[in-house]
């Protein structure tokens, strides 16, 4: 029973460190407006985590399983690779503006003073799994092999690191998630109409 209510009390924790990320930023968010947030003693608080970087992480960790999951759920036999990559955008776009926990952590890579790609780590897997996803899908002839599949996972993760300033959820979020999407897939598309450069 006790350690059913010190579980209950860290994920309150985590959900109202990522809610303060996501609305105020990580500068912004200390451990006293964590506690505030969900009525803790700031003792209480240090005794799950003992630190604003200690919370970071754990939700850098979490993001890193989420995008494995959305990106094994958006392939299967017989799914062609260019819908399973736009199922793998549809996906990041959904969580990105229905779990604060996810939002959040792109509101605390993009204020990393060196930049989101500083540290190894969940940034570094998302740009990598999302290059070799583009370049499944150029293989596959859905992207022309001209096109720069780094670019275009670089591209992906830059619309979400910028959409990390927006709010997330509420009545909308199905419409936001549909409208990133196909902003991003006419980006995607519009670069991968560019005609191939002359032969030197």
């Amino acid at each position: 029973m006790k350690q059913e209510r010190a579980i209950r009390t860290r994920e309150r924790i985590l959900d109202a460190a990522a809610q303060g990320f996501a609305a105020h930023g990580y500068g912004r968010t200390t451990m006293q407006t964590v506690a505030d947030r969900i009525r803790l003693t700031k003792g209480a608080l240090y005794g799950h985590f003992t630190s604003k970087e200690e919370l970071a992480a754990e939700l850098v960790r979490q993001a890193g399983q989420a995008w494995r999951q959305v990106a094994d759920a958006s392939r299967g036999p017989g799914i062609p690779a260019a819908s399973a990559l736009r199922r793998l955008l549809s996906g990041l776009a959904r969580r990105h503006h229905e779990e604060p926990r996810f939002h959040a952590v792109f509101r605390i890579l993009a204020e990393q003073p060196d930049g989101p790609f500083a540290q190894p780590g969940f940034a570094h897997d998302l740009l990598a799994g999302l290059t070799e996803e583009f370049r499944r899908a150029q293989r596959a002839g859905a992207i022309p092999r001209w096109t720069s599949v780094e670019g275009l996972a670089r591209l992906s993760v830059g619309a979400m690191l910028l959409a990390s300033h927006a709010g997330i959820g509420g009545p909308d979020a199905a419409d936001a998630v549909r409208d990133d999407v196909e902003l991003l897939w006419d980006m995607v598309e519009a670069l991968c109409q560019e005609r191939e450069p002359p032969a030197a």
